[in-house]
């Protein structure tokens, strides 16, 4: 597996990169909040059934180094988890 720096990963995508963590190394992309690992980077998809931005918080307490978010939630949700977001 390769593993890469939250700003490494943030760059790659073209995403704004808000936190303290920027030297984090992922080694894992979770989309299922209840499967993040601490140093996971979770992915918040909004779906069809759930929107995964509902379990960003549960992601950050199970120790994900970062989460991957939209605009809109961040603007309005990311000041409650105190985490890297990308």
């Amino acid at each position: 597996m390769i593993s890469l720096a939250v700003k490494e990963i943030a760059h790659r995508l073209g995403a704004n990169l808000v936190g303290s963590t920027v030297e984090t190394s992922i080694e894992r992309i979770v989309t299922d909040s209840r499967e993040v690992r601490a140093g996971d980077l979770f992915v918040a998809i909004h779906g069809n059934r759930l929107d995964g931005h509902d379990f960003v918080e549960q992601a950050a307490s199970r120790e994900a180094a970062a989460c991957l978010c939209n605009r809109t939630w961040f603007s309005s949700s990311a000041s409650k988890i105190g985490r890297a977001h990308v």
